[in-house]
């Protein structure tokens, strides 16, 4: 196997630990947010607050003109991660 990828692979192995480790803590704080909830006797399902996500984080892939990921891509990518959130809050 050729050395520039096997660097190439490397690079992908260190930003998917980058990628977890991120995810780590967005759960973190979604589990603040679910206890904080639950204190406060407020619904975890919160359809308004889960647009306004959508609505950012698609806002903001279009920022960098470099690199445009799919839509819809984006989409089924954070509705598992909100529906992951949602699972740990309960």
């Amino acid at each position: 196997m050729s050395e520039i990828l096997n660097e190439y692979r490397k690079e992908i192995n260190k930003i998917d630990n980058d990628i977890i480790d991120i995810i780590k803590r967005r759960m973190k704080v979604s589990i603040k947010i679910g206890k904080y909830k639950k204190d406060n006797n407020i619904k975890v399902l919160n359809t308004g607050r889960e647009k306004e996500v959508l609505d950012n984080i698609i806002k903001h892939n279009n920022v960098d003109n470099d690199l445009f990921l799919e839509e819809e891509f984006i989409k089924e990518l954070w509705i598992n991660l909100m529906n992951y959130s949602k699972k740990i809050q309960l």
